[in-house]
């Protein structure tokens, strides 16, 4: 009976453990996300509902989207500071880098990070599953002219 037991709580903490890290691993909340095909949608409609778009990578740039830099070196943040700072703090802002997986990708977090902490509340980032190309570009998804 106790080794029953023991066992028991051994699995049991083993698949709470596992579970926590996959909750507690992401950088982000689901809210903070939006989906490709939204992003699409909306960049589809009036041109006075689109959110601000910040390319923080080396892709190329979705439809109304502004080159900011490489979000993982000091040049692409300072750009970024500079403009987050021309912009109101209520304003929707979408973040993309589309080089990997958003996942892996080294250039989105300290992004949302530094939006996140200056008080954006309204910042998402673009759910990258895969890459740009597959995500968007292969999906007929809106490129800049």
């Amino acid at each position: 009976m106790i080794k029953t037991a023991a066992f028991k709580y051994i699995v049991f903490c083993v698949l709470f453990i596992t579970a926590a890290a996959f909750t507690f691993d992401k950088p982000w909340k689901e809210s903070q996300l939006i989906e490709p095909k939204a992003l699409a949608d909306i960049l589809e409609g009036p041109k006075s509902k689109h959110p601000v778009i910040l390319n923080m990578g080396t892709m190329p740039p979705i439809k109304s989207a502004q080159m900011v830099g490489i979000g993982s070196t000091t040049h692409g943040m300072n750009k970024l500071k500079e403009v987050a700072a021309t912009l109101d703090k209520k304003s929707e802002v979408v973040v993309y880098c589309g080089c990997c997986t958003m996942d892996n990708c080294p250039n989105v977090k300290p992004a949302m990070d530094y939006l996140t902490a200056q008080g954006f509340k309204n910042a998402k980032i673009l759910n990258i599953k895969t890459d740009l190309n597959v995500d968007w570009t292969n999906k007929g998804y809106p490129m800049a002219n």
